[in-house]
């Protein structure tokens, strides 16, 4: 079986920065088989559930640990929606 992806890329945002919020592309969300966005940070897995508005909420003390991120991308794989951090 092939694994079909598709990604989203951007940088990191003021408003990720203070307020913790991530828009979820409304395409993607349609695409995924759940709608759930899963990261992994530090060997964790964390599961967010967009809001009415695609929008997922990163609390303070994830978002401290992503302080030297610079970048994210929202990526579907396989029909599930993979949240992660880049530095560069």
């Amino acid at each position: 079986m092939t694994s079909v992806s598709e990604t989203m890329q951007r940088k990191l945002s003021r408003t990720l920065k203070n307020y913790g919020r991530i828009t979820i592309p409304n395409k993607l969300l349609k695409q995924a088989r759940k709608r759930e966005v899963s990261m992994v940070l530090e060997d964790m897995k964390y599961v967010f559930e967009p809001d009415k508005y695609g929008r997922v909420y990163i609390p303070p003390e994830l978002r401290e640990k992503l302080g030297g991120m610079s970048s994210y991308e929202v990526i579907l794989v396989d029909g599930e929606l993979h949240l992660r951090f880049r530095r560069f």
